[in-house]
């Protein structure tokens, strides 16, 4: 244990470090001071800004307010060519000291999640295994998928609720799966090797149908907006649901109290012009309108 404290402790003092010397200089470097208390994880740096002027500079001032602690940031990369090329080559990370001609940009790992710069999207690598047939391997495959944001978390959930139906079976940990439950297995794990084809878009767009999810989007739009160190300009609600944007505009006057409740949740803390249908939806409405 003793070389694992010792890894532990030098970690946590220069945490410790990196974060004193934004305090002390926060007079002098107050957004850049408050990227760093905020957007530091151990020692890697994530942080987003809407233009690359504002990119270009707080890169550089972020480089400046740490030097003051004897850190040199290195490793830079973004989606932005225009950004990569404005920071000095041995800054950057290595895969993209040089940029081609094409300016293909590479994949990354990112706090548990692989991160495609080029397509500015997260993607998923699952290395193929053969066939789980005991509840040890179903158990191992299933451990084996880490991914920490929670993006595959109703893909993952079907693994554990069918590990839960082993468990009843009190089967041992190498008896072989009966054959009319392995077939249920088989199908989510050749549909695990489809993951490789999955992307997810590092902005979101949210289609919300009940009040319920509604407010919950809500609630999500609030805490990204707190986490974001720039301002959001505007923000949009989208529903496939007309009764809910009706009873969000006001149509209805009388809900049931649990809906009239959602309903104040979300107008305490957004206006009904925020809200609209999503566009299929509307243009089916408009049709059944004409028609009428």
């Amino acid at each position: 244990m003793l070389g694992t404290s010792l890894v532990l402790s030098v970690l946590l003092c220069s945490n410790y470090a990196l974060r004193r010397t934004a305090r002390d200089n926060k007079d002098s470097s107050p957004l850049e001071a408050e990227v760093v208390e905020r957007n530091f994880y151990m020692d890697d740096l994530f942080e987003s800004v809407p233009s690359l002027l504002e990119s270009c500079s707080l890169q550089a001032q972020l480089v400046n307010l740490l030097s003051l602690g004897g850190f040199r940031l290195t490793k830079w990369i973004s989606n932005d060519k225009d950004l990569l090329t404005a920071i000095p080559a041995e800054l950057r990370a290595q895969s993209v000291r040089t940029i081609g001609e094409e300016g293909i940009l590479p994949t990354k790992r990112a706090l548990g999640v692989i991160w495609d710069v080029h397509k500015d999207a997260f993607l998923f690598k699952i290395k193929p295994k053969e066939l789980a047939d005991t509840r040890r391997k179903d158990i191992s495959l299933t451990a084996s998928i880490f991914e920490s944001i929670g993006f595959l978390a109703p893909f993952i959930v079907r693994a554990k609720i069918f590990l839960q139906s082993l468990w009843k079976l009190r089967q041992g940990w190498d008896e072989k799966v009966p054959e009319e439950i392995q077939q249920e297995w088989s199908v989510w794990q050749k549909e695990l090797q489809s993951l490789a084809e999955f992307l997810v878009p590092r902005f979101y767009r949210l289609v919300m149908i009940s009040t319920t999810s509604m407010a919950l989007s809500v609630r999500l739009a609030c805490m990204i907006q707190k986490e974001r160190d720039y301002e959001v300009s505007s923000t949009c609600y989208w529903s496939d649901s007309s009764a809910v944007i009706g009873q969000i505009h006001g149509e209805s006057k009388r809900n049931p109290a649990f809906t009239a409740y959602r309903i104040s949740e979300i107008l305490d803390i957004s206006e009904p012009q925020q809200y609209g249908l999503t566009v299929l939806v509307n243009l089916i409405v408009q049709m059944v309108a004409v028609v009428a």
